[in-house]
Order: structure tokens, then sequence, then C-alpha cells
């Protein structure tokens, strides 16, 4: 089973670099976030996902609804990032962007491994 932090470190190798590189780092420290949190809230059997657009704000929402508000408004936020980078080819982006991307992932993993670790 492949492993989504596995994308936390390619967007960690890519944050020296032109816009480009910027703006991937961006997208896979979000999806190594998003799809961590999908795949546990599964496990869980708190979501059912669907594979399709939707489970990004599912992902969001259940985890602001099981108390894991800091975790839901920081992938959020993740999220808003990776749509500027993905979307906003007009608005630059910037290596303090992907600092930030960067930041918020290891927030979110530190909060969710705490949580996870102390809840079934």
């Amino acid at each position: 089973m492949f492993d989504p932090l596995e994308f936390l470190n390619v967007a960690r190798s890519l944050r020296s670099g032109g816009e480009a590189h910027l703006r991937t780092c961006i997208g896979r420290a979000y999806y190594a976030m998003f799809l961590r949190a999908r795949d546990n809230l599964a496990d869980r059997g708190l979501i059912a996902p669907t594979g399709f657009g939707e489970d990004h704000g599912l992902v969001v929402t259940t985890l602001k609804s099981r108390r894991r508000w800091a975790a839901g408004d920081k992938l959020n936020k993740l999220r808003k990032l990776r749509a500027t980078a993905d979307y906003s080819t007009s608005t630059p982006v910037s290596e303090s962007d992907a600092a930030q991307a960067l930041r918020l992932a290891d927030d979110i993993s530190r909060t969710l491994a705490d949580d996870w670790a102390s809840s079934p």
C-alpha cells in the first residue's frame, strides 16, 4: 500500500526551485495530508470516500466534526493554497507560500498522529 507521506517527501524536495516546483510542492503537500486524513477516516468507518471531488470537502468537514477542528481548518487552508497553485496562473506563488504549505502539512501530520494515537 502506498504511504501518502511519500508525497510530503517529494514536496520538500521541490521547495527550492522555480515557480513550477513551488506550485508542485504545494500540491504534493496538500495531497499528502488529504490522502492521509481520508484513509485514516475511512479506516475508522467515519467516511465512505467516493473517489471524486466531494471527498475533499468531506474530509475537512469530518475532521472538524470529530473534534479535530484545528486539523480540519489547516487542511482547508492548505487546500486553498493548492487551488491557487494549481489553477491561478496569474497569481504568483512564492517560496514563502511553499514554506507555509509545508508548515501546515507538518502541523496537520503531528495533530492527526497525536489524535489518532490516543483515540480509536
